[in-house]
């Protein structure tokens, strides 16, 4: 539950995972006001982090994407 250091990897949004079924098209770190760098692969979603947290208590992903179930 703390602030991952550089990167944190969603292992259940794997390419080939059977969580994903449509495509991840933005992903956002709530209360971040710039972009985050993202990729994903067969590892994961991996979303590069910022070097400041944008909060003291808690930390949100927005993953958007198309036919994401």
């Amino acid at each position: 539950m703390g602030w991952p250091q550089k990167q944190a990897v969603i292992a259940p949004l794997a390419t080939n995972g059977k969580h994903v079924n449509g495509r991840i098209r933005n992903v956002e770190l709530l209360g971040h006001q710039g972009k985050v760098q993202w990729t994903q692969d067969e590892a994961g979603l991996r979303i590069q982090l910022p070097a400041e947290q944008p909060g003291a208590h808690a930390f949100a992903f927005k993953i958007e994407g198309l036919d994401l179930r």
